[in-house]
């Protein structure tokens, strides 16, 4: 895995005008900063007329998230003096109901990709969306999302500028902290041919794969 610098991870779709990755036109929206994070941390905490600010972290209870959110949660109050994290682990089930309530200061969460294309991620967002599950809402958002599937849907060029459009005003919005994306590696045969990957759903396609004679 790695860094994810924006809502639609690197290397998952090109954009159709020049062909260049998505992640890369669109740019790191997310960078590390722990001295502006704190400035704007301390500025926060003045503006509320507090010191210290206690909040608690939902996630799952297996060992893997353990250890990811056991070091999150460690690395924002490090670097955020004030900020004391609670992790809330319970099984992916409960927290899921959890989800779909609301009930919850903070989460980490995570989404593969259906299909080939950012509106995968892109509709996750929109106004009361089936997987919005925070009650983020912002028009302008919605209506360049919902344009890329109605009067823009086959400008695909047009299209795209719409989801960068959108995604930077996601993050403006400070809506979501991307932390991770993964990657995969794999050992493949030299006697095999034609195997086709993808970065959805299923991530081999064996329908035109064959096996060398030798």
């Amino acid at each position: 895995s790695f860094v994810a610098n924006g809502l639609v991870p690197a290397n998952f779709t090109p954009v159709p005008e020049n062909g260049e990755d998505f992640r890369t036109v669109s740019g790191d929206l997310v960078t590390f900063d722990a001295e502006s994070a704190k400035a704007n941390w301390d500025k926060g905490l003045a503006e509320l007329g507090v010191d210290a600010v206690k909040l608690e972290l939902l996630v799952d209870d297996d060992e893997t998230t353990k250890l990811i959110t056991e070091y999150i949660a460690n690395q924002l109050q490090t670097n955020l003096p004030g900020l004391t994290i609670t992790l809330k682990q319970v099984p992916k089930e409960q927290r899921l109901d959890l989800d779909t309530n609301m009930d919850y200061e903070l989460q980490i969460s995570r989404w593969g990709p259906d299909f080939l294309d950012p509106y995968t991620y892109m509709n996750l967002w929109v106004t009361d969306g089936g997987n919005n599950k925070m009650g983020y809402s912002n028009s302008e958002y919605d209506e360049l999302v919902q344009e890329t599937v109605t009067t823009l849907a086959t400008d695909n060029v047009v299209r795209y500028e719409n989801f960068l459009k959108a995604e930077k005003i996601l993050f403006d919005d400070a809506a979501i902290a991307p932390i991770y994306q993964n990657s995969k590696a794999q050992l493949l045969s030299p006697k095999i041919e034609g195997l086709s990957t993808n970065s959805f759903v299923s991530q081999n396609e064996f329908k035109w794969a064959t096996i060398k004679n030798e």
